[in-house]
């Protein structure tokens, strides 16, 4: 804005110096043109604020006029008169002699503070709400048991997996386990599968889930973890006493929660899965053991 009318008082100046009655005719032209584009910039933006803030809930906000803003030349016009620009308005650029009076509004306290503690509201309608902690309740880890497994068809160190998650639910899933596990020991396997990555393909076969894995890279050893104990069910949550289980529908590659979360996905040395220290347990049976046969005080992934 204040180099427009920078440019506009440039163009005023030179104009005078020349001082004909066709310089006054291409200013009043200029003036015009860059008047109406200004009207219908404002005018555009002000329905954009308007449109965000219904689509946000939000109160309507008042949007005040544009400050007057004079550009005087040498002293006086080709006509003798002080040059000045005035208000924009719906009729045109308004001199501000002609303008009337705003009246200043003296905000109270109490107004400040109730603006301050305006709930932001997300287009249902519904509160925005805060962002949940980060820890193992917002990963979907669930009993699985694979139906069928099979070489990947491009990739040698791959198996893809037909994985029964209970309820119908059937996923495929891609594990690099070709080099630690024959293929006949994970036929059948019921084991604990993370279900809210985001889908991923692996050489051109999407996995919707991942097998959670017992790995230690001083030993390359590599295996999966297993459930013991009474009516486990297919389906059934891993729980961690002590941390809500409140899993994201699917967890934001962008946020990271996963990779913060892992360091502390671990086995003990007795093979049992922890979190932080607690052990892991289902939803549906606070009996289940969760843990890993041979590999012992290593990572979980």
């Amino acid at each position: 804005m204040n180099k427009l009318l920078q440019s506009i008082s440039d163009k005023l100046k030179h104009l005078e110096s020349i001082a004909t009655p066709d310089a006054v005719n291409y200013v009043e032209a200029c003036l015009k043109v860059q008047n109406k584009q200004l009207l219908h910039r404002i005018k555009s933006l002000k329905e954009s604020v308007i449109q965000q803030e219904l689509l946000l809930g939000l109160n309507q906000q008042q949007l005040h006029h544009l400050p007057s803003v004079k550009a005087v030349s040498n002293g006086s016009n080709l006509n003798g008169n002080s040059l000045e620009i005035g208000h924009l308005s719906d009729k045109g650029l308004v001199p501000e002699a002609e303008q009337p009076k705003q009246r200043t509004e003296v905000q109270t306290d109490s107004v400040k503070t109730k603006n301050r503690n305006t709930e932001r509201k997300m287009p249902d309608g519904k509160p925005q709400s805060a962002e949940k902690p980060v820890d193992i309740g917002r990963l979907d880890l669930r009993v699985g048991r694979i139906i069928d497994v099979n070489r990947h068809p491009d990739a040698d160190s791959l198996y893809v997996e037909k994985v029964d998650l209970g309820g119908n639910e059937i996923r495929t899933v891609v594990s690099g386990l070709v080099k630690y596990l024959p293929i006949e020991s994970l036929q059948n396997r019921v084991g604990i599968f993370l279900c809210n990555l985001k889908p991923a393909k692996m050489r051109g076969v999407e996995s919707e889930a991942m097998l959670m894995c017992a790995s230690s890279p001083d030993t390359c050893g590599v295996e999966p973890l297993i459930v013991e104990g009474p009516d486990i069910q297919l389906g059934d949550s891993v729980v961690v006493p002590g941390y809500n289980h409140d899993p994201d529908d699917q967890l934001n590659p962008k946020k990271k929660i996963f990779e913060q979360v892992k360091p502390d996905l671990r086995v003990n040395e007795n093979g049992i899965a922890m979190y932080k220290n607690v052990s892991w347990t289902l939803k549906g049976s606070s009996l289940a053991v969760i843990k890993s046969l041979r590999v012992k005080d290593a990572q979980i992934a």
